[in-house]
């Protein structure tokens, strides 16, 4: 996505993340990331956890597009609304959008999250997810055989 003249550099950065995430480029992400960056994942996830450094950074990409891209449409950017206070941090709210072309399911649950920029890169990211619990049902219920005999909560 190309920026608009005066967008805030934080902003740009955080664009650029949320562009390669959408295109699942994994080396144009990497690059928007500064080398002692921590990422926060909610621990109820399957890619939760804390990461530091741009090999937890690969790490936590790598987990990420693990559990969601089979379920994401790469055609499509990822709606956001980005917020800046002046002093390094954005934040975004989006929606967490998946589609199983499997099963036809969809899941679109409001996320936020926060990100502290220094030098020009992000040095901080953190999810916060409405319903984590909605995300790990979404992928349990995708990661099931189709022809599964015994449906949870089936006797």
């Amino acid at each position: 996505m190309m920026q608009r003249p005066g967008t805030p550099p934080d902003i740009a950065v955080v664009t650029r993340l949320f562009d390669a995430v959408s295109a699942q480029d994994v080396a144009a992400l990497l690059r928007c990331y500064h080398p002692e960056v921590t990422i926060l994942e909610s621990g109820e996830l399957p890619y939760g956890g804390t990461y530091r450094g741009l090999e937890g950074a690969l790490e936590h990409v790598r987990s990420f597009q693990a559990a969601w891209a089979p379920f994401m449409d790469r055609s499509q950017p990822l709606a956001r609304s980005l917020t800046c206070d002046g002093e390094g941090t954005v934040t975004v709210a989006f929606r967490h959008q998946a589609r199983s072309l499997a099963s036809g399911r969809t899941l679109d649950e409001p996320e936020i999250g926060t990100y502290q920029v220094r030098d020009g890169l992000v040095i901080r990211s953190q999810m916060f997810h409405f319903e984590p619990a909605a995300l790990c049902h979404f992928l349990s219920e995708e990661s099931r055989p189709a022809t599964d005999p015994h449906p949870p909560g089936a006797p």
